[in-house]
């Protein structure tokens, strides 16, 4: 655009100087002339200028749109991380309703296997149980189509977190 607008500022000052050339006097004519280039100079330069500040706006626009664009990626990362929060949340206290809700083990193992899918993405999952020292299947769900066999076995290391939960049923015991 504004080198449309120096063109036309160019041809304008040229057309000028060509009319008034038959008006004139030749001595006139040199200080229009000089007057006319002397203007020309300083629209060249008010042009330069916004030339500069134009492209220095457009920098800093482009700057903030970028850090406009990164800070909303984030918001939206923090967005989704917070959803899944909640879902898993929400899950979670389904699972502890339906512990809950019933005393039979059978029914209760059955009900966290089938909300499992939904906390984490497995193949195979079991529940074993502790007792003392034997470790037994008590269910198990195999989404690939395998066959689960029930078994135990002597548990000869227990992970200290099982040892300390034994010894505090053990404690509680009469």
């Amino acid at each position: 655009m504004f080198k449309l607008f120096r063109y036309f500022a160019l041809t304008s000052l040229v057309a000028f100087v060509i009319v008034m050339g038959g008006v004139w006097q030749l001595s006139h004519q040199l200080v229009v002339l000089a007057m006319f280039a002397l203007l020309y100079v300083i629209l060249i330069l008010l042009v330069r200028q916004a030339d500069t500040i134009i492209h220095r706006q457009n920098t800093e626009h482009t700057r903030t749109e970028e850090v406009l664009r990164a800070s909303r990626h984030q918001l939206e990362a923090i967005y989704q991380h917070e959803q899944e929060r909640r879902q898993l949340s929400d899950i979670l206290r389904e699972v502890s309703r339906i512990v809950s809700s019933s005393l039979d083990q059978q029914q209760v193992v059955d009900l966290i296997l089938a909300q499992l899918d939904q906390v984490i993405t497995y193949h195979r999952a079991t529940v074993a149980l502790l007792k003392g020292n034997i470790l037994t299947l008590v269910a198990g769900r195999d989404k690939m189509g395998g066959e689960i066999k029930p078994y135990s076995f002597i548990a000869k290391q227990i992970p200290a977190e099982c040892r300390s939960v034994e010894n505090q049923t053990a404690d509680l015991s009469p």
